[in-house]
């Protein structure tokens, strides 16, 4: 195969190449990111998941739960296991 240029957008090149060598399943992984990464990232995925004719699996490797469990246990940010204070100001 021949390295080429076939779209500007990773996500259309992605549809476009697996469309012309008649694949069965693209296969994507998950990187995990949250918040504005997530939406600009994630976008690609999205693209492929919407535009492509083909089934698409999407993985989370287990490494992308670990780490983002030990984001939400670190000190001062909420876990969502306690129950929610009410709070009051004044």
């Amino acid at each position: 195969m021949t390295p080429a240029v076939v779209s500007e957008t990773p996500w259309e090149a992605i549809v476009i190449v697996v469309e012309d060598n008649d694949c069965d399943l693209i296969f994507l992984s998950k990187h995990g990111r949250g918040g504005l990464s997530s939406l600009l990232l994630g976008s690609e995925t999205h693209g492929v998941l919407t535009h492509s004719s083909i089934p698409v699996l999407v993985y989370r490797p287990p490494e992308v739960d670990a780490s983002r469990r030990k984001a939400k246990e670190r000190p001062g940010k909420r876990t969502g296991r306690e129950p929610e204070r009410a709070r009051f100001s004044g």
